[in-house]
């Protein structure tokens, strides 16, 4: 007799400690795809989606060692579609051959996507010690490992926090979470949508669309308070980008025309804030010509300004 199987049952499971070559590259390029869901592209439903993939193939199994692979082929494959953009600047600007580019892009993302193997073997460990259901599962345990393993990028060996999945939620209806909850509240709520749409497979559609549906109106509703309040005057500001070329910028036979075109930007207004952007001089204080900084803090004494430089430090004597 067949017995109808309950809201709360697992996913049909596979075989097997390993993901298959196919399973891993799969899970690689649905991390690489998340890159669309940044800005320019700002497709940011497609996060959903992509982590719904992962949490399946997850969920697929009862192995700790294939939850683990999963997670980190998708998290090399999300490190390496959000980052390829240093194989430009370590090829074109540092000069480095295309093979060690390419190998540092690699070894990176690798590194990176250690903390996806994280969130989804913890997960996978947590799921088999407590018998859990595909439905805490998905909804309890995947997203909360999911958002501190992204909090433990940032933090890790002084962090790495790029690519964080909440921000590219900066426009969407999480993003009225972000006063209550900050970036990595939002990547698990994230996680948690994801949830919702694995759950899609299951026999507990109706409060899986719900439940997707309450996070979604209650973020877009929380988007039209106001969480703060002017006080004061309003200040002037200017922000300065002098738009150096990344391959002029660090070149002495430029360095003279930069100092040059910043100094001129900063004396151009007064304003009670001007700030430039980091390392807008780029050379050591003791480098510089007599006067230089002097003459800028002279411009901003005397015209009540108050004045933010981005140049690198060095504890040290003149070099």
């Amino acid at each position: 007799m067949l017995r109808r199987r309950p809201a709360s049952a697992p996913v049909p499971t596979v075989r097997g400690a390993r993901p298959s070559l196919r399973e891993l590259v799969l899970a690689a390029l649905a991390g690489g795809a998340s890159v669309l869901s940044f800005e320019p592209f700002g497709w940011w439903p497609l996060q959903f989606i992509l982590l719904a993939y992962i949490f399946y193939q997850v969920g697929l199994g009862n192995s700790v060692k294939r939850a683990t692979l999963l997670g980190w082929a998708f998290g090399f494959g999300w490190s390496v579609g959000a980052m390829h953009w240093l194989y430009i600047l370590m090829t074109r600007f540092a000069h480095l051959p295309a093979i060690l580019g390419s190998l540092g892009i690699v070894l990176l993302g690798l590194y990176m996507g250690l903390f996806g193997a994280i969130a989804t073997g913890v997960a996978a460990w947590l799921r088999r010690r407590w018998s859990l259901p595909i439905a805490a599962f998905v909804l309890l345990v995947l997203p909360v490992t999911w958002g501190v393993s992204e909090w433990m990028r940032g933090w890790v060996f002084t962090g790495f926090p790029w690519s964080v999945s909440g921000y590219a939620h900066d426009t969407a209806p999480l993003a009225g979470f972000a006063p209550l909850v900050g970036v990595y509240g939002i990547g698990t709520l994230v996680a948690l949508c994801g949830g919702c749409l694995v759950l899609l497979t299951q026999r507990a559609r109706p409060w899986a669309i719900g439940l997707l549906g309450a996070v979604l109106v209650s973020g877009y509703t929380l988007r039209h308070i106001e969480w703060t309040e002017q006080t004061g005057s309003p200040i002037t500001v200017r922000l300065l980008q002098g738009n150096v070329p990344q391959d002029h910028k660090f070149d002495e036979a430029f360095l003279a025309s930069i100092l040059r075109q910043y100094q001129a930007m900063i004396t151009a207004a007064p304003a009670d804030l001007i700030a430039t952007p980091e390392t807008a001089i780029p050379s050591f204080p003791q480098q510089l010509p007599p006067g230089y900084l002097e003459n800028l803090q002279r411009f901003a004494i005397s015209s009540g300004s108050t004045l933010t430089v981005g140049i690198p430090l060095l504890d040290g004597p003149r070099q």
